[in-house]
């Protein structure tokens, strides 16, 4: 069931008395919502929960065809909307990109809540990956993992570093995934877009870091794997009007080279970030930098963490809720959005069954 498909079915069989609220998300969260509203953005998980529950058993007299309203209205009191942002931002404290050590720690904090959670048959499935091995079309990636990324805009005249302006502590979607340890002291290259060979011509980027606002993986390609650049850093144009400082996640595709050879790295920026520097190149200034990269890529696994609510007739074929964890910090749209209400979901389901306020469902209920 899709949100958009699921909200209009629901919205169809909800009690009279119960209404959509007509306010946006800001106003749901500062201003609350009424006690006979049922808001979408508070208690998303109760779509998922009443059609979850549409086989259970349900009492004769009701008026939803769905789900019964005392069961429905203790849907509605007990998920949380604020507890699933809690889940989401602790989670965005891990790095991210699965094969990781982030997404192990992602995998592994999922895995401990829906035990404390009280669901049966927790564990987390590993897969390997090397960037080599397939499963059926998909290649895998080797696992990847940073310490460190700063780059610095240094003084000219004393070659001290006086501006950061990316860091892997800060922002982990400042560093670009798959790019390799470096530290080096190196001139900055506009090249425009960066994603063209013509745009390389009568510049010398050899051992220099350039600066474009094409994708990543192009300009990388052409500035570090066909012009002997050192490492390269982009900024984000799509949408900058209305979001100047948002920074894009960046990744180094294809992270192997033509001849077989390592990536350099990648920087991301935001379009504010950019083309302030785009324009003191302009202006004729010489901008030197100092990049510090550490980072480690090997042989590794993707983990799937597995929770079941378990069913009365567990011979049936279990309904599946699958969430998406691979994801990189780049702030509210964000793959972990959906893992946050989907671990409150699990919570508000397996509560409401053990204090014996809904019915156990026929079917198992498997969490991926």
């Amino acid at each position: 069931m899709t949100a958009k498909w699921g909200k209009r079915f629901i919205a169809r069989r909800l009690p009279p008395s119960t209404q959509w609220t007509s306010r946006t998300p800001i106003e749901s969260r500062f201003l609350g919502t009424r006690s006979k509203d049922f808001s979408p953005v508070n208690h998303a998980p109760v779509l998922v929960l009443i059609a979850l529950l549409g086989h259970a058993h349900v009492a004769p007299a009701q008026h939803s065809t769905l789900i019964d309203d005392e069961a429905l209205h203790a849907i509605i009191a007990e998920t949380s909307g604020e507890l699933g942002l809690k889940h989401f931002e602790r989670l965005l404290e891990y790095s991210g990109f699965a094969p990781s050590l982030g997404a192990e720690q992602t995998a592994n904090d999922i895995a401990e809540h829906m035990r404390t959670f009280g669901l049966a048959d927790v564990r987390v499935d590993t897969f390997p990956s090397d960037g080599k091995r397939f499963f059926w079309a998909f290649r895998t990636e080797p696992w990847w993992e940073a310490r460190k990324g700063d780059l610095w805009v240094l003084d000219v005249e004393t070659g001290r570093a006086r501006e950061r302006v990316a860091s892997f502590d800060v922002h982990r979607v400042h560093l670009g995934r798959f790019s390799t340890s470096a530290e080096l002291e190196t001139e900055l290259v506009d090249v425009g877009r960066g994603d063209r060979p013509e745009h390389y011509e009568g510049k010398s980027v050899a051992g220099k870091i350039v600066l474009a606002s094409g994708t990543a993986g192009r300009v990388h390609e052409l500035a570090v794997w066909e012009h002997g650049a050192a490492g390269v850093v982009v900024y984000r144009v799509a949408d900058h009007i209305e979001r100047p400082h948002l920074i894009r996640a960046a990744q180094i595709v294809p992270f192997i080279g033509p001849r077989g050879e390592p990536p350099g790295f990648v920087f991301s920026l935001s379009y504010a970030a950019g083309t302030a520097l785009t324009e003191r190149l302009s202006r004729g200034e010489t901008l030197r930098v100092r990049a510090q990269i550490e980072t480690e890529t090997k042989v590794g696994h993707y983990p799937q963490v597995h929770a079941t609510i378990l069913g009365t007739e567990p011979s049936l074929p279990e309904v599946w809720i699958q969430a998406h964890t691979n994801h990189r910090n780049t702030g509210g749209g964000n793959n972990l959005t959906g893992v946050g209400a989907t671990l409150d979901l699990a919570r508000t389901l397996q509560k409401l069954i053990d204090d014996e306020r809904l019915a156990r469902p026929l079917r198992n209920i498997h969490f991926v």
